[in-house]
């Protein structure tokens, strides 16, 4: 695996701790309102406990009323001790009711507070889904760059590969160039030489000599020897001079002798060659 592959994988294993934090920490936090409210000791029983007060008290009211007309006369007496307990009476229900009013309250608060908390950890659950997907994302992508890389290193070990194969091979026509060279150079042929002004490796005899320099040779055209091609004249091991061909037929050619090549008389039966001895 390459830099790139671990440092992938370093960062797909980091965000995937702080995720895993992130979900414990909203776990931990979490409150149910609904069970708040709805439980045994919860808001809504306490709501109705103090409305079955405060009906019981209402209910107790009128009894004292109805009992106070009855015994108005009778107990007239006692009409400042009922007013009275009717005085503390009503201030407590006006305390109960204010205790259910702000009970209520509170029940709507908790509510929204209960509905905006469900909203917020859809929104949580969401994000995490959302966290997730772009986490097996990066996965995948990990893994395609992974392969990438394989490739891209294959790829190039084979292009090592063919240059040092290329590099043996311009190693090999260097050392056939040089050595090319060495005999272009013993030949007299530089790099401007045409092709066709190099004469063929032939050995031939000279058949004939005549008084203006000019002699006949056993190889022709049919041997590839063309007017203008050089030749060296050899009588055993002796150098006798360079000639000229001037003029070629299928299997003899007729050829003029380079005075300042002229190291001897050149006779019949002397040996022609292209080939330097």
């Amino acid at each position: 695996m390459g830099f790139i592959g671990r440092m992938l994988t370093l960062f797909i294993f980091v965000m995937s701790l702080v995720f895993m934090t992130l979900a414990v920490m909203v776990f931990a936090t979490h409150k149910s309102w609904k069970e708040e409210i709805t439980s045994a000791n919860g808001y809504q029983t306490q709501v109705k406990r103090l409305r079955l007060e405060n009906d019981n008290l209402k209910l107790e009211i009128d009894s004292q009323k109805r009992t106070f007309a009855a015994e108005q006369m009778a107990r007239a007496f006692s009409l400042g001790a009922l007013q009275s307990k009717l005085t503390q009476l009503e201030a407590q229900i006006q305390q109960k009711d204010g205790q259910l009013a702000q009970l209520q309250t509170e029940v709507a608060n908790k509510t929204t507070l209960a509905s905006t908390t469900a909203q917020n950890e859809a929104k949580l659950q969401v994000e995490v889904e959302q966290q997730r997907e772009l986490i097996t994302k990066t996965r995948e992508e990990a893994d395609g760059l992974f392969l990438s890389v394989v490739a891209l290193t294959d790829q190039l070990n084979q292009a090592k590969g063919i240059e040092r194969s290329q590099s043996e091979i311009n190693a090999a026509l260097l050392r056939q160039y040089a050595d090319l060279k060495l005999v272009a150079d013993k030949l007299g042929f530089g790099p401007y030489t045409l092709v066709q002004e190099i004469p063929p490796a032939v050995d031939a005899k000279v058949l004939a000599v005549s008084e203006k320099d000019l002699i006949e040779i056993s190889v022709g055209s049919d041997d590839g020897v063309h007017k203008g091609h050089t030749m060296e004249v050899y009588r055993g091991t002796n150098y006798l001079g360079k000639v000229v061909v001037l003029k070629t037929e299928g299997n003899k050619a007729i050829a003029k002798i380079i005075p300042e090549y002229r190291k001897a008389p050149i006779k019949k039966d002397d040996h022609v060659t292209t080939r330097l001895n």
